[in-house]
């Protein structure tokens, strides 16, 4: 059998017994490209290496088919902005083997399966997982991995490309919604089947109604970087009006945390009360060593500092023109290592280089036209 009859062979599989990816990989073309080591999707073509595919099992191929169809159904093909490439198809295989694992699919190579990730988006699990190792140096597995995991190039993983027509936002917002469509589409089918499980239910019901706006992802950005070790000298005061004496957290341990907020005027004061009420809430909750505010246009105005504590309050001061610049020159300067750093702003200035952000850093933008040249960063919408 030919290889594109068993790739057909493999499609038809998912039809009849997993219609939810059967439908979607019927919107993909085929093709075929000695060049490649893996199978590459890019939300339009699935490009393959003959050799590659026809050394798989049917039931394999199946599964990897499977696996090419949840990176567009997931969008990561519009998604990775200037992440690095290989980095980013990492992250997309944390996110998607475990749903593709719990839906029976028999996976050509049984790797990227982390529980430290579950139910996490790429760009959540990108930010915890290191960088490339120095040549000649060891990979490291990020926490949690099972055996076997380590990042590396395993023929028969399946990447993702990026779309097309990267460089259009017009035409990639297009694409998103076409996916999306398609998505519920293929979803109805499924569960009119009786075969739709109940993570990809989650995973479609997130899709087209997030159920994760900015106000969580910020949370999450900097609760994930808080060490998770109880503390039982020192009691949680949230709960002992409830006579529950439950551990606490160490602020030592917690470290400092950055948020630089943009005075430039583009920031609505809706805007601002919105962050700042979250920001209140996380201060309250995770009880950082020490939180730094400090409010920036071109140059620094001021920098207010909190403490466990301390009535925290967000009072700009400030307006002008944009550099995100002098906030990282003033943590050097300073001799501040934050724990994670958060910049508000509307994404309008010149951006620091990366080796000037030796931390997590998360960028709050107010509008879908800027991708920062490094970190994460979330839509803030109000």
């Amino acid at each position: 059998m030919d290889t594109e009859r068993r790739l057909t062979k493999a499609r038809a599989n998912l039809v009849m017994a997993a219609p939810f990816y059967g439908s979607l990989a019927l919107r993909l073309k085929f093709k075929a490209d000695d060049s490649i080591e893996e199978s590459v999707v890019d939300g339009q073509t699935i490009r393959y290496n003959p050799k590659v595919i026809d050394k798989m099992t049917i039931e394999e191929l199946t599964g990897h088919l499977a696996h090419l169809v949840l990176h567009p159904a997931m969008l990561h093909h519009t998604r990775r902005g200037n992440r690095d490439k290989k980095k980013w198809n990492q992250a997309c295989d944390y996110a998607i083997n475990p749903i593709l694992k719990n839906s029976g699919f028999q996976l050509p190579v049984e790797k990227y399966l982390n529980p430290d990730f579950k139910d996490q988006s790429a760009e959540h699990i990108y930010a915890q997982l290191p960088d490339d190792p120095e040549e000649g140096e060891k990979p490291k597995d990020p926490p949690g991995d099972q055996p076997g995991n380590r990042p590396g190039k395993h023929p028969g993983d399946g990447a993702v490309d990026d779309n097309p027509e990267r460089e259009n936002p017009s035409e990639t917002q297009n694409e998103e919604q076409q996916w999306k469509i398609a998505v519920a589409q293929a979803a109805h089918v499924a569960k009119q089947a009786g075969k739709l499980p109940a993570d990809l239910e989650r995973f479609v019901n997130d899709l087209l109604e997030p159920e994760h706006p900015w106000r969580e992802i910020l949370k999450r950005f900097v609760t994930e970087r808080v060490p998770t070790d109880p503390n039982w000298r020192r009691s949680n005061r949230r709960f002992i009006h409830q006579d529950l004496y439950l551990p606490g957290k160490d602020s030592d341990a917690i470290g400092e945390i950055v948020v630089a907020v943009d005075v430039s005027g583009s920031v609505s004061q809706r805007e601002m009360e919105a962050f700042a009420a979250e920001m209140k809430d996380i201060f309250e909750d995770v009880k950082p060593k020490k939180l730094h505010v400090i409010y920036c246009s071109s140059h620094i105005h001021k920098v207010d500092v909190f403490q466990p504590g301390d009535d925290f309050k967000v009072e700009p001061e400030g307006y002008g023109g944009t550099d995100f610049r002098p906030p990282f020159a003033y943590l050097e300067e300073h001799d501040i290592e934050p724990k994670c750093f958060v910049y508000l702003t509307d994404g309008y200035g010149p951006f620091p280089d990366e080796e000037d952000a030796p931390f997590p850093t998360l960028w709050c933008i107010t509008n879908d036209d800027v991708s920062p040249p490094f970190g994460e960063h979330l839509t803030l919408q109000v």
